[in-house]
């Protein structure tokens, strides 16, 4: 009975040990996403801080808008230019690109937290408190990345047909081949 007892023990303190060094390494790797994306949101806070030096006529309230709504913003009011704004978009995608790979991240520990219970209380909570705070402002950029793509398609599309060969086009037929339009062939939709 006493050797069962003592691998019992044994077994017991290697778990108990597995089992801290993965609270360990689940903690070291929380600390790394919160400090990636604290260095993520103080890259934009400069871009937004940039942005409203850089011209005097942006309103200072524009810095509380989310990305897309302060890009939005300087397309319709045209504070600067096309080019300026291009700048600033690309800027923003990099930054939140790798701030959507840092919530994922932490997405990803959550679910595992859930089956293996590494995680302490107060790391959960963090790592809820920023997928809730940021997740919502990169989706919301990249649909509105995706939403102006989509219109200069459109634009494109409309410049290179005429209207009347479009509208004639989609009223008699929804297929393809009846669709006339001197830049699209059967090569050029594969």
């Amino acid at each position: 009975m006493g050797c069962i007892s003592d691998k019992q023990m044994r077994n017991d303190r290697k778990t108990i040990q597995l089992s801290q060094n993965d609270k360990l390494q689940s903690s070291q790797t929380v600390n790394q996403i919160i400090i990636s994306i604290q260095q993520l949101v103080i890259k934009l806070q400069n871009i937004y801080t940039n942005i409203i030096n850089k011209n005097q006529k942006i309103p200072e309230h524009y810095a509380n808008l989310e990305p897309c709504k302060i890009l939005q913003k300087l397309r319709e009011n045209e504070f600067l230019s096309e080019c300026e704004i291009k700048i600033i978009e690309c800027k923003f995608r990099l930054i939140l690109t790798q701030m959507k790979e840092s919530i994922n991240k932490a997405s990803q520990m959550l679910l595992d937290f859930n089956q293996n219970n590494t995680l302490n209380q107060s790391n959960k909570k963090i790592l809820l408190e920023i997928i809730m705070l940021y997740e919502s402002t990169y989706i919301n950029f990249f649909k509105y990345q995706e939403n102006i793509e989509y219109k200069k398609f459109m634009q494109f599309i409309q410049s290179k047909c005429p209207k009347e060969e479009n509208e004639q086009s989609f009223s008699q037929s929804s297929s393809a081949n009846t669709f006339k339009c001197s830049f699209l062939t059967q090569d050029t939709l594969y």
